[in-house]
């Protein structure tokens, strides 16, 4: 039969061991938290890139670097320390910026007495990052630090693509994609609805042509104007006279074109005009017209989207 000193002892042991645990890890924060604060005040000069920095570290000393650094690039950070060095000597990159203690990007390598520490990573963001090589007391002596960093990634261009009106927003998009007499065709619907707009596009996409809209009454400003810059001379009104008038197709007929109404009783039924008149088109340049269709809420916009 076991005594209970004999189970005393070990359990014992165990929470010692467990506070050690705690103790080490609690130190641990402490000291990067420290580090981290410390770094982020004292941050005074650039890095380029390709940089080589030689220098000496004395006890509880640290040499800092900011750098900016850009979603995707590869940073490649090499510290050498020279013959000679004594103790510990500390690479540190982390992100100037995060708002926490831990910041959400960190990395830090240590090497001991003459040695290399390499740090490598992809930075998931854009940021100020900070470099920094610390000898902890009582460590001290040379070193060597090679910074590579990846040229940043291509940027994507953002333009802005508007009219002073849906008119002469949908007249712009034209413009911005179409040359002038570079389009055959050209496509007009109703802008005061979308279901037939959105139909439209279909029809366009087969011919490779431009959506305009106009008012249903009269022809909006600059529509006319811009199916003679196209050069279009078949030119497509989506849906009946209730959604685009006769008198918009009277005013678009001239200079030889072409002008069909595709429409159907009902927006459902006019989009299956459209459909037909895709598929009739795609059959006609040799084409092979799609089997797949894609099924939306006709009452409401943004499915269709």
């Amino acid at each position: 039969m076991t005594h209970p000193k004999d189970q005393e002892e070990p359990m014992r042991k165990k929470m010692i061991t467990t506070r050690l645990g705690l103790i080490v890890a609690l130190a641990a924060a402490l000291v990067f938290t420290a580090l981290y604060v410390a770094v982020a005040a004292t941050l005074n000069s650039d890095l380029p890139p390709g940089a080589r920095v030689a220098g000496v570290l004395a006890p509880d000393d640290e040499h800092d670097w900011k750098v900016l650094v850009h979603a995707g690039q590869n940073v490649d950070i090499t510290l050498r320390t020279k013959p000679g060095y004594s103790g510990e000597a500390w690479l540190a990159a982390f992100d100037t910026l995060a708002t926490d203690t831990v910041p959400p990007f960190s990395d830090v390598g240590i090497v001991n007495g003459t040695g290399t520490s390499h740090l490598n990573f992809d930075m998931p963001y854009d940021t100020m990052m900070a470099l920094s090589v610390l000898a902890p007391a009582p460590a001290f002596g040379g070193y060597v630090l090679d910074y590579a960093i990846s040229d940043p990634p291509p940027t994507s261009t953002i333009s802005r693509i508007a009219g002073p009106s849906r008119y002469g927003t949908a007249i712009s998009v034209s413009q911005s994609g179409w040359t002038s007499g570079s389009a055959g065709a050209v496509v007009i619907a109703s802008g005061r609805d979308f279901p037939d707009g959105l139909a439209a596009s279909g029809l366009a996409g087969s011919y490779g042509c431009p959506v305009l809209l106009t008012d249903p009454a009269v022809l909006s400003a600059g529509v006319d104007a811009e199916v003679t810059r196209l050069g279009a001379t078949q030119v497509f009104i989506i849906g009946g006279p209730a959604a685009v008038s006769d008198a918009v197709l009277a005013a678009l007929d001239h200079g030889g074109r072409t002008i069909t109404r595709v429409a159907g009783p009902t927006r459902y039924a006019t989009a299956a005009a459209v459909s037909a008149q895709m598929r009739a088109h795609e059959t006609s340049e040799g084409r092979v017209p799609s089997t797949e269709a894609l099924i939306v809420n006709g009452l409401s916009y943004p499915d269709a989207l």
